[in-house]
C-alpha cells in the first residue's frame, strides 16, 4: 500500500498505534501539539519538531533566508504555544545544496536568532547535511507547570470555540506572492506577505489562556481551521457548530480577497498556516476570559460551540442553514 492511500494523519496513526509508550515518565507521546516528559515534580518538558522542505513548505522565489529562519522557529514555538508552556531551547538540523553561498547561511540563522531572542530561547545544536534541496528541522524544548498544561482533548459540550487573531491572512499572503495580480497598497501587501512568511507565534496569548486554566483543548493552526478542529473533536469525541459570519478576519482580507477569487471563509476554514490558536472554553469561565483578555489587550473571538455530535461539523450564518464545506485544508498526501 502507498502512503498517499492513508495520508498524512493516517500514516501518524499507524506509527502511534506501533509505539510502545512503557516509560512512566513519559505524559503524552504522538498525538498532540508537543510530546509531553514528566521531569520533576513541578515541570514537564515539551518537545516539538517541524521541518521545512523547500518545493512544499517554502520557494525561494518568494522568501529571503532571513525571513525563512524566522518562519522556520516560528512554527515550532507555535506548537509550546499551543501547550500554554514556555520555550526554552531549540537544535537546527540542516540539508543544504553544497553550491550555496555562505551569506545566505548567516542570515538563515539570523532569522533564527532574532525570534529566538524576542521569546528567551536558546539554540543549543543541532546538525547539518550535504541536500539536493533545502530542509530546516527544528526542535523545540519547553517546559510548563502540570497543573496549567493544555491538551487536544478535554473538550465538553456547550463549550464555546475561541480563536486569537484574524484568519485567512496567510493564505491570502501565499496567493498574492504566487499571481502576477498585485495589490497596489504596498502596506497591505506587506502585511499579507507577512503572516506568511514570517508567523508570530502566539506564546504570550497561550500562556495567558494556560496559566489561567481557561481552556479545555487548544490547538494552533497550521493545516487551517477546520482541519485543526478536527484534532480537537477526534480526540474528544465531540462535535461542533462554527458561526462563518463570526470568524475574525483582517481589513486585508475583506479587502483583497476578491483580487484573487478568493471567499474570506474559504481562506480561514481551509487556508492554513495562520498560526493562530484555536481553543475551547467552559461557559462558566466566559465572562473571566472577556474581561481579562481586555484588560491584556489580547484579540480573541469566539466562533462556535463544541457539540455531542461526535466528528460533527457543523458551519452555519447567522439565522441560516447549514453551510457546505468545500475543503477542509491542507494535507502532505
Amino acid at each position: 500500500m502507498q502512503i498517499k492511500k492513508i495520508g498524512e494523519f493516517g500514516l501518524i496513526n499507524r506509527l502511534q498505534q506501533r509505539t510502545n509508550l512503557s516509560d512512566p515518565s513519559i505524559v503524552q507521546g504522538i498525538g498532540d501539539d508537543c510530546a509531553v516528559i514528566n521531569i520533576s515534580k513541578d515541570r514537564l518538558l515539551l518537545a516539538t519538531c517541524d521541518v521545512l522542505l523547500e518545493g512544499v513548505h517554502f520557494n525561494l522565489r518568494h522568501t529571503d533566508s532571513y525571513h525563512l529562519g524566522k518562519k522556520a522557529l516560528a512554527v515550532n514555538l507555535s506548537d509550546i504555544a499551543a501547550m500554554g508552556g514556555v520555550p526554552r531551547f531549540y537544535l537546527s538540523s540542516l540539508g543544504l545544496p553544497p553550491h550555496l553561498r555562505l551569506s545566505w547561511v548567516d542570515n538563515l540563522y539570523k532569522g533564527m536568532k532574532t525570534l529566538a531572542k524576542e521569546n528567551g530561547v536558546s539554540l543549543i545544536g543541532g546538525n547539518i547535511s550535504s541536500s539536493r534541496i533545502i530542509f530546516i528541522d527544528i526542535t523545540v524544548l519547553g517546559e510548563i507547570k502540570p497543573r496549567e498544561i493544555v491538551y487536544r482533548y478535554g473538550a465538553c459540550t456547550g463549550d464555546a470555540i475561541f480563536v486569537t487573531g484574524t484568519l485567512g491572512d496567510s493564505a491570502l499572503g501565499l496567493a498574492a506572492l504566487r499571481s502576477r495580480k498585485k495589490i497596489k497598497d504596498p502596506l497591505a501587501l506587506r502585511r499579507l506577505t507577512k503572516k506568511h512568511l514570517s508567523p508570530s507565534p502566539r506564546l504570550r496569548e497561550g500562556r495567558f489562556i494556560a496559566a489561567n486554566r481557561f481552556a479545555t483543548a487548544m490547538i494552533d493552526i497550521s493545516d487551517g481551521l477546520i482541519a485543526d478542529l478536527r484534532h480537537i473533536l477526534k480526540n474528544s469525541c465531540q462535535g461542533a457548530e462554527i458561526w462563518v459570519d463570526a470568524i475574525p478576519f483582517s481589513p486585508e482580507v475583506i479587502r483583497y480577497s476578491p483580487l484573487y477569487r478568493m471567499n474570506p471563509a474559504d481562506l480561514a476554514l481551509a487556508g492554513g498556516e495562520d498560526y493562530e490558536l484555536l481553543f475551547t472554553v467552559p461557559r462558566k469561565k466566559l465572562n473571566q476570559l472577556l474581561h481579562l483578555s481586555k484588560e491584556f489587550s489580547f484579540s480573541l473571538t469566539m466562533i462556535g460551540k463544541i457539540t455531542g455530535e461526535r466528528g460533527k461539523i457543523r458551519l452555519r450564518k447567522t439565522g441560516g442553514e447549514p453551510l457546505r464545506m468545500q475543503k477542509e485544508g491542507f494535507r502532505h498526501f
